[in-house]
């Protein structure tokens, strides 16, 4: 039909407070930390729109 897939791995991002300074981790669909470059990939846009 010529339309983009919408499937797609979903990922959360977790935000948590440390002090004065605050720690975001990727988490995949069951909740658990995300280790690999998608997950680095997704922390470095986020960056890039918070700076």
């Amino acid at each position: 039909d010529g339309k983009p897939s919408a499937k797609g791995d979903k990922y959360q991002v977790a935000l948590e407070s440390q002090g004065a300074s605050t720690r975001i981790t990727v988490l995949d669909k069951d909740g658990k930390p995300v280790t690999t470059e998608t997950g680095a990939r997704i922390l470095t846009l986020l960056q890039e729109q918070l700076k």
